[in-house]
């Protein structure tokens, strides 16, 4: 079956997909909120009252497209106009140096340590939207979706005609990408897909509905009735590259009411399928990974929301600012620094680094049915109250501890590893602080073969030195022992000593080796026959004293 096939959706998986925006994210059935964050922003004043539709952070400065042009700023707060003045709807970093500009008439380029923008062509369109993948860039135009090669410098035309307002590369493959489109008259927006570098395209979501059976229009009629359906951005996960969100914004009328709102759209399988996930937000423009790919940040119309997306829930949590119309964001990868683009200017967010710190090792004997972990979160050298300090093992979120009123936590959960090798990974996701964890693999040691009297075997940490030991000599019965040859790994002799000491890199299985003496051949069985000798000598020596004695009672 052609893989893009599978990504269209009958019409009666469309109601099924629209009752569950309405259902789901609107009665947030599985979003949880946490405590809502007190977040200082500051605006940057040179930029007040201008809206900003991008934002981009190069190696050296970051850059701002707004309606009257592009500016840069060195460190967030000054900025300074520079020669593009056209209103600018996208902006990249491309190789980390050069930036590409989209604008209201075409694309402009800025070369690493230039000032002057060079016309870059689709010239004539409104380019919304931009994304790289290597040397392959996208735009998504007025004009529909175009395809550049950095290395030949000219703009392709895709077969997508439409107008593409957002879009999304694969970072590992550019020849899979995705466009979004917006309502526009008789035709709902909808999110497209291209496995082939924009040479074919399907479309997956509610403009099925338009072309769908009288039926379907019927019990839509009844149920519910699509106004309106945007795609406003989507994000490809940079870790996880088979991980796609959609943000839409949506108008349905159910049972003749209106509901109003955004929310995300989540596919696990390079958007093969796709389910609704995250609560309910008020008309959602932009979104944008945080640091460690783990939590994303929300830009809507009012304010930003960090959201953390689990197998069953969803984590909230409002970092504001109240009542503030957000069109952008970006994170500066160095030190987190979150900047806003709104309809008023940029505002920016200077967030304390944090540290998840634990106070000492983990321990995970063999058959332990849990693992307790003791650390403090640290943000500027102080504890953090009143956090929570979420613990993943293997992958999988098994809970998380409550720091107190020093920044302290001490909590337990179940451990049942499947693997002999173990990732534990300690996260805190921010907020006004940057997101920290600790990571640490664990790597079992285990012994075969004769393990009686074996010590050391069970969980190392990566690096960790280990110190397995076994008796030189296991006595087997009155006449033969077992004598300690040596400690194979992978079938290789790595030592002969009963006491093995080794760096654990990896999952070791050693095998104790023995081999069957008699009893008078080892030294052991030497000692254990020559006290035999010994006390035979005194038995025999006492039994000849005790005949003489009784010899002479007798005469």
């Amino acid at each position: 079956m052609d893989r893009s096939s599978r990504c269209d959706r009958s019409s009666l998986t469309v109601l099924t997909t629209a009752l569950m925006l309405t259902i789901q994210l609107f009665l947030n059935q599985k979003a949880y909120s946490l405590p809502e964050e007190t977040c200082s922003w500051k605006w940057a004043s040179t930029l007040q009252g201008k809206p900003v539709y991008s934002i981009t952070v190069s190696r050296e400065a970051v850059y701002a497209g707004t309606s009257e042009g592009v500016y840069v700023s060195k460190d967030g707060v000054y900025w300074l106009d520079t020669s593009l003045r056209r209103p600018t709807y996208s902006i990249i970093t491309l190789n980390g140096d050069q930036v590409l500009a989209g604008t209201s008439d075409g694309s402009y380029l800025l070369e690493r340590g230039g000032v002057e923008w060079i016309e870059f062509g689709l010239r004539g369109l409104h380019v919304y939207a931009l994304a790289v993948s290597g040397n392959i860039v996208y735009a998504g135009t007025s004009g529909g979706v175009y395809k550049l090669d950095l290395e030949k410098r000219v703009w392709e035309p895709s077969s997508f005609k439409g107008q593409a307002i957002s879009i999304a590369v694969n970072p590992r493959n550019p020849g899979v990408v995705y466009a979004g489109t917006r309502s526009f008259l008789t035709h709902l927006g909808d999110l497209y897909y291209s496995f082939d570098g924009g040479a074919s395209w399907r479309k997956a979501w509610f403009s099925n509905v338009t072309t769908g059976d009288p039926e379907t229009w019927i019990v839509s009629l009844f149920i519910f009735l699509p106004l309106d359906y945007s795609v406003t951005c989507i994000l490809v996960n940079p870790c996880r590259p088979e991980e796609v969100y959609a943000c839409v914004n949506f108008t349905i009328l159910t049972f003749f009411i209106p509901q109003v709102g955004g929310g995300f759209e989540f596919s696990h399988n390079y958007g093969e399928s796709w389910r609704v996930v995250g609560p309910l937000l008020p008309s959602l423009s932009t979104a944008v990974f945080d640091l460690n790919c783990s939590s994303l940040l929300a830009g809507t119309r009012s304010g930003v929301y960090m959201l953390s997306f689990e197998k069953s829930a969803t984590f909230s949590r409002y970092l504001g600012p109240a009542n503030v119309s957000v069109y952008s964001l970006a994170v500066d990868p160095l030190d987190g620094t979150v900047y806003a683009g709104t309809s008023q200017g940029i505002l920016v967010l200077k967030r304390a680094s944090t540290r998840v710190v634990l106070q000492q090792p983990l321990k995970f004997p063999l058959n332990s049915r849990n693992v307790r972990f003791t650390g403090v979160l640290r943000g500027e050298e102080k504890g953090l109250p009143g956090k929570r300090v979420y613990v993943y093992v293997e992958g999988y979120r098994v809970g998380f501890c409550e720091t107190d009123s020093e920044g302290s936590f001490n909590c337990a959960f179940p451990f049942n590893p499947q693997d002999e090798t173990v990732e534990v990974l300690l996260y805190y996701p921010g907020g006004c602080e940057t997101p920290s964890q600790t990571r640490l693999s664990y790597h079992l040691v285990n012994v075969s073969g004769i393990v009686e009297g074996v010590e050391g075997v069970g969980w190392y940490m990566q690096g960790e030195e280990a110190r397995v030991s076994t008796p030189e000599h296991l006595l087997k019965d009155l006449f033969t022992v077992y004598k300690f040859k040596g400690w194979l790994c992978e079938g290789e002799l790595v030592s002969t000593s009963p006491v093995f000491s080794f760096k654990v890199l990896k999952p070791v299985n050693l095998q104790a080796v023995y081999e069957v003496k008699p009893l008078w051949e080892t030294a052991i069985g030497a000692v254990i026959v020559a006290i035999a000798a010994v006390g035979v000598s005194v038995a025999i020596a006492l039994l000849v004293l005790e005949a003489k004695h009784r010899k002479k009672q007798k005469g």
